[in-house]
């Protein structure tokens, strides 16, 4: 997927921010607008990737930029999208689209996760979820539940459907 910088972040560049991470058990952290450890926020423990999406999770430290964010996240969560700061282990190959250049990145080491205004991430479909409920109000998740019978089946059915992402 093209990203707002005009390069692409590919599945295989995702694959190997998992690859390394599994490997290695070095896994990002949470930082504020791509600051550092003095801003960090919390510690990404596991990653995935579905179709063209890039899956992280994690907890947040119990600090005071922590709370922050989460409660920032909480009460406009339109506003907030997350970047990720990767190191590059290859050069990108090059994608020729009516003679321009587009680099394509295939490989690198994910070494943090940042949250800033969702307008100011380079991919185009970041987003927020502190839990899987949050694409739905509260009243529609009640709903789901009651649905499926149990809050576990529904939570997972959601995780299941990332694939209209996906195709989006």
């Amino acid at each position: 997927v093209l990203n707002r910088v005009g390069e692409i972040d590919s599945k295989q560049l995702f694959d190997s921010f998992v690859a390394h991470a599994t490997e290695t058990g070095n896994y990002p952290y949470r930082t504020f607008y791509h600051k550092g450890q003095q801003f960090k926020t919390g510690q990404a423990d596991f990653l995935a990737r579905d179709g063209n999406c890039y899956l992280t999770s994690g907890l947040y430290d119990d600090s005071e930029i922590a709370r922050a964010e989460q409660a920032a996240i909480e009460r406009e969560p339109a506003y907030w999208g997350e970047s990720i700061g990767y190191l590059p282990t290859s050069e990108p190959q090059f994608l020729d689209v009516s003679g321009v250049k587009i680099p394509v990145y295939r490989s690198g080491i994910h070494l943090e996760i940042s949250t800033l205004p969702e307008r100011e991430a380079a991919n185009l479909f970041t987003v927020i979820r502190q839990e899987v409920n949050r694409m739905m109000t509260a009243n529609e998740m009640a709903a789901l539940i009651k649905l499926f019978g149990s809050e576990d089946k529904a939570r997972q059915w959601l995780a299941d459907n990332v694939e209209e992402t996906n195709r989006a």
